[in-house]
């Protein structure tokens, strides 16, 4: 009795959120008869959610079609309760939103169906690598990917830099402690010449340094072999410490988000450069337009200066299709419409999102480089050159990062306080000994990227 009460209690509440958050655009005539195709969304900022009414609008223009879509737009902290309600109370869900790192957790549960038998093979094959890498497990595609946004890229003050007598962005990581130090002479008291991930963002904004200066990540891709000690993380341990020893990299958090909107600290003249994921583009040209001129962006400093490996991971999102739907081949028309069959209409997207993200589909990634319009080319290279070559986040256990993060929070932290030898050893034991916990308590199992039946 008690998990139907919560259950009822839980419906009521998503319902309202529903009502709140309103369906799908304006009123307009409706096809009598034709399949109701309903999609779960989660809310992002309202251009995106207006952005995504109004595709939703154009598609059910058609009144030939036998298809009307619907959207249900959910808040970030709704969202997985209302796709489980769904599921629990077979209410009708078809396409729902899925993050990279939480779709395969949805395939291994059987939540959401392939889609190669739906979609012609022309649309995955037009898809770049790492986005078929993305969705793919044993071999099947088990959701579209629309975007990919990678997640560290160099944003930096040109002005700011050349009052310090900086010609261009460091590239490597004794150009980066150079210009640093340059910049530290010439700003005043209340700024930094470095912007840094912190909090749950120091383990998942620095995946893609882990794998340029280590090769990996902390676990070997059999998730058996525990990677700490190999060459490379006491390097990139020792670049954090450096940063806060010297003042570089401001010890509290200068935005109410911090990762998220640290670029609002530089455009804000609070930093001087700083670490920040491509998303930092939109928000830039959306609430900072007067600075998009001030304001470069190139791959992070890698320890060699070679930056043309990987620098960064790729977040983002696809559309799946609920295992549950009664409507399989009509969901399968709309991800076909929507990211699919017309290069030109799946563009407008990254136009307004002003190329902040990066698009998955080579036809589209082609189209934009010959039509994009008031468009920073120097940002729009550098985003989709680092995107491209982005790893996919990894699939084990969050705690085997938060232990990572924990390391690099240590010697950060206590960077002005004690020596850096003392600091990394204890915090590298500590790390070992996280993990083995995690381990210990829930086997990781296989990595479902190396082809395995987990």
């Amino acid at each position: 009795m008690k998990k139907i009460v919560s259950l009822l209690l839980l419906l009521s509440m998503l319902t309202g959120l529903v009502c709140l958050a309103g369906c799908s655009g304006t009123q307009q005539a409706v096809e009598e008869g034709a399949t109701v195709v309903t999609l779960y969304a989660q809310s992002f900022e309202e251009w995106i959610n207006e952005y995504l009414k109004k595709r939703v609008d154009e598609f059910n223009a058609d009144l030939t079609d036998g298809i009307q879509l619907e959207v249900k737009f959910f808040p970030d902290d709704a969202f997985t309760d209302a796709i489980k309600v769904a599921r629990e109370t077979k209410s009708g869900l078809d396409l729902y939103m899925v993050s990279y790192g939480n779709l395969w957790s949805d395939v291994k549960n059987g939540l959401c169906l392939p889609l190669d038998d739906l979609l012609d093979q022309k649309y995955f094959d037009d898809l770049t690598d790492n986005a078929n890498e993305l969705v793919s497990y044993n071999g099947k595609h088990y959701a579209y990917p629309t975007l990919t946004e990678a997640s560290a890229l160099l944003f930096y003050r040109k002005d700011l830099l050349e009052a310090a007598g900086v010609s261009a962005a460091p590239k490597s990581w004794a150009e980066l402690y150079d210009v640093c130090a340059k910049l530290k002479g010439s700003l005043n008291a209340a700024q930094y010449p470095l912007g840094m991930p912190t909090g749950q963002a120091l383990g998942w904004a620095t995946w893609g340094m882990q794998y340029n200066t280590t090769g990996g990540l902390v676990l070997d891709d059999t998730w058996t072999q525990v990677r700490i000690e190999e060459p490379g993380y006491r390097e990139l341990a020792e670049l954090f410490y450096n940063l806060y020893k010297n003042g570089y990299a401001p010890a509290q958090q200068l935005t109410a988000k911090g990762y998220n909107d640290i670029i609002d600290a530089l455009c804000q003249d609070k930093l001087a450069m700083t670490i920040a994921g491509s998303w930092s583009v939109a928000e830039i040209m959306n609430n900072y337009p007067t600075m998009a001129d001030k304001i470069g962006v190139a791959p992070i400093p890698t320890i060699d200066g070679d930056q043309s490996g990987v620098t960064a991971t790729n977040g983002g999102w696809t559309y799946a299709i609920d295992s549950g739907s009664q409507h399989q081949k009509e969901a399968a028309r709309v991800i076909e419409w929507m990211f699919c069959e017309d290069a030109a209409r799946t563009a407008g997207f990254f136009e307004a999102a002003h190329y902040s993200k990066t698009p998955v589909n080579k036809s589209v990634q082609e189209y934009i480089a010959a039509n994009a319009k008031d468009v920073n080319t120097e940002w729009l290279q550098v985003v989709t050159a680092v995107s491209n070559t982005a790893k996919p986040e990894p699939l084990f256990s969050w705690d085997v990062t938060v232990a990572v993060m924990k390391l690099f929070d240590t010697v950060s932290t206590y960077a002005t306080t004690s020596d850096f030898d003392t600091l990394y050893d204890k915090a590298v034991e500590a790390c070992l000994s996280d993990i083995a916990s995690v381990q210990a308590r829930a086997p990781l199992g296989e990595n479902p990227r190396l082809g395995g039946t987990q």
